[in-house]
C-alpha cells in the first residue's frame, strides 16, 4: 500500500513575450510504502504559459525530474544526472522551439518536444542576461556587453 504526500512550488521568475506570460512550476511527490518503511520522491517540472487577455493556463513544457519514468509520448526516459539542473534554474526565457535556462554559470538549452539539454553557454556569475529571441546579450563584470547567438 503507497500513500503520496504532494508538494507544489512556482517559481517567481516568470517571462513575457506579447499577450503570454510564464512561469515555473515543480511538483514534487513523496511516496511511502507501509511494508518496506521506504520512501520515494518523484517530480515533475512545467513552464505554463497564461494568456494575459483571458487568463487561460496552458502546459507548454513537462519533464519528469527523480524519476525513471518515461517522458512525454515514451521519446525517452529520465536520467537524475539530465535532470538535476532543474533545481539550479535562476531565469529562463523561450521560443518556439526550446527552453533557454540560465544557471549562475551557465545557459542550457532544452529541446520543448524531446527534453534532451544541451550547455550553450560557460560564463562565471550570470547576473545579467537578455534574450531578444535570437541573440543572448550578457553584461560581464568588466561592464562589458557581450552577444551571443
Amino acid at each position: 500500500m503507497k500513500f503520496k504526500k504532494c508538494m507544489n512550488q512556482v517559481s517567481y521568475y516568470i517571462y513575457g513575450n506579447g499577450p503570454f506570460v510564464y512561469y515555473m512550476k515543480q511538483e514534487f511527490e513523496k511516496l511511502s510504502e507501509i511494508a518496506y518503511h521506504r520512501g520515494e520522491e518523484r517530480g515533475r517540472f512545467f513552464i505554463i504559459e497564461v494568456d494575459t487577455a483571458t487568463f487561460d493556463e496552458r502546459i507548454i513544457f513537462e519533464k519528469n525530474i527523480n524519476s525513471h519514468e518515461d517522458h512525454f509520448l515514451g521519446l525517452h526516459s529520465a536520467d537524475t544526472s539530465d535532470s538535476s539542473f532543474y533545481y539550479e534554474i535562476d531565469s529562463f526565457f523561450l521560443d518556439k522551439k526550446n527552453v533557454y535556462f540560465i544557471e549562475s554559470d551557465k545557459i542550457r538549452w532544452v529541446n520543448r518536444l524531446t527534453g534532451k539539454a544541451n550547455v550553450i553557454i560557460h560564463a562565471p556569475l550570470l547576473t545579467s542576461v537578455a534574450f531578444d529571441g535570437q541573440y543572448f546579450f550578457i553584461l560581464m563584470k568588466n561592464t562589458k556587453l557581450l552577444s551571443m547567438i
